[in-house]
């Protein structure tokens, strides 16, 4: 799985990736600077799923965040359209959000193997 979510009235991000899923308040979030990963038909919406590897687009319902928290749940879809080669286009929605994949499992495997280990991993 390899989604993530991004609701621009809220300024949240939701990410579901394997081994760094959870939700984040992002002050700066801007719709404009995604507007290349939103359909024309979609631009009046908020809130977005983008599956990397279905190479879809969900448009999800509005929900309104309470004590500026929401989790996975909170995107719940409405609308679910292909959007091909997607999945090409990872690398540069990350950098979008100035960020780096991280995939937590490798991670401890390479600094804490003991721990890795412990939970099998």
């Amino acid at each position: 799985m390899k989604r993530l979510s991004l609701d621009f009235d809220n300024h949240c991000l939701c990410i579901m990736m394997p081994g760094q899923e959870g939700t984040q308040i992002i002050p700066e979030l801007k719709k404009e600077d995604f507007e290349s990963f939103i359909p024309q038909k979609f631009s009046d919406k908020s809130s977005f799923t983008w599956d990397f590897e279905a190479e879809s687009i969900s448009v999800n319902q509005p929900y309104k965040a309470i004590d500026n928290f929401m989790t996975k749940e909170c995107f719940v879809p409405e609308v679910v359209e292909p959007m091909p080669k997607l999945g090409k286009r990872f690398n540069e929605f990350i950098k979008l959000l100035n960020m780096e994949p991280v995939n937590l499992a490798e991670e401890i495997r390479k600094d804490m193997p003991e721990i890795a280990k412990l939970f099998g991993l």
